[in-house]
């Protein structure tokens, strides 16, 4: 399954990640929208206000492999409720990140969420 998603998947997306200009530094923009997202639908949900509103950024070589971590106290992938707080929309951040142009983020507030991102270009790494 992991070569399935490495030689086809990642490299499906690099096109249409160039195809919408982005380049090898607006990446870290978007991860980092990534993050303003998912603070503010923490927000959104009540959840408990996180030990700090910061991104950080990793950069390991391992074996030849290189990974690149982005880091955040918001909300993790799929919390769609919380308390007496439901917001249906976030169930679907997994399938968004995974299909292609697939952001299920609504561009309104009309269900109750608000993120600011477009494309459905980033994905989230929580710790």
């Amino acid at each position: 399954m992991f070569d399935l998603i490495s030689l086809r998947f990642v490299a499906a997306r690099r096109v249409q990640i160039r195809g919408y200009g982005y380049d090898e530094f607006a990446v870290f923009a978007e991860l980092v929208q990534n993050a303003e997202d998912a603070y503010d639908s923490a927000d959104q949900l009540e959840l408990p206000e996180p030990p700090s509103r910061s991104v950080t950024f990793s950069y390991e070589v391992c074996d030849g492999t290189k990974t690149l971590t982005a880091a955040h106290y918001g909300r993790p992938f799929n919390l769609w409720r919380y308390g007496s707080k439901r917001i249906d929309a976030f169930r679907n951040d997994v399938e968004g990140v995974l299909k292609s142009s697939g952001s299920f983020k609504p561009h309104s507030a009309v269900d109750g969420a608000r993120p600011i991102g477009r494309f459905g270009l980033g994905s989230r790494v929580y710790t």
